[in-house]
């Protein structure tokens, strides 16, 4: 039984190795859309374009105002600030105080920023990170502090208070 083992084992051997490439091989081939003749690349770039569409089709006018230079919309991004308060209100606010702030005139964006946190929920944890920033930038540094320990309080599991933790640590070095 072994001698007739043994002049067959060098096809058992290839036998098996073929079926270990092949079951490596498939998954990885159907996964880069070779079979069903699209690839995945091209897919997960429309599924994005299709959602950026969705949000730009939104009767937003910061959305679009978010696209153009900061100087360009800026004088747009107030007029919609100071309206009666809305989402695109608040996105104005948002937008407006980050432009602010990246202008180094912290002290402007602070008003924009204060009850933000209320009346956008999605965006308290970044409007919280933000309103540290404008502290910090008008000269408020112990306060930007007490700002960025409570994101990371408040909202640790958030990407917010990585940003919130990077700020702490700038200010200790």
């Amino acid at each position: 039984m072994r001698k007739r083992l043994k002049k067959w084992m060098p096809w058992i051997a290839l036998s098996g190795v073929s079926a270990l490439g092949l079951g490596v091989i498939l998954p990885l081939a159907n996964s880069a859309g070779w079979f069903t003749g699209r690839s995945p690349a091209s897919s997960s770039l429309a599924n994005i374009s299709q959602s950026t569409q969705s949000l730009l089709n939104t009767d937003s006018q910061v959305f679009t105002l978010a696209l153009q230079a900061p100087t360009k919309r800026a004088e747009a991004l107030t007029e919609i600030a100071t309206q009666r308060p809305s989402l695109d209100q608040v996105r104005a606010r948002y937008l407006l105080a980050s432009d602010l702030i990246a202008q180094g005139q912290g002290g402007q964006a602070l008003p924009l920023l204060e009850t933000l946190p209320e009346d956008y929920p999605v965006l308290a944890a970044q409007s919280q990170v933000k309103q540290g920033e404008a502290q910090n930038a008008s000269g408020q540094s112990e306060a930007a502090q007490q700002t960025w320990k409570a994101v990371v309080e408040d909202y640790g599991n958030q990407p917010a208070a990585a940003k919130a933790l990077f700020h702490l640590g700038l200010d200790k070095s």
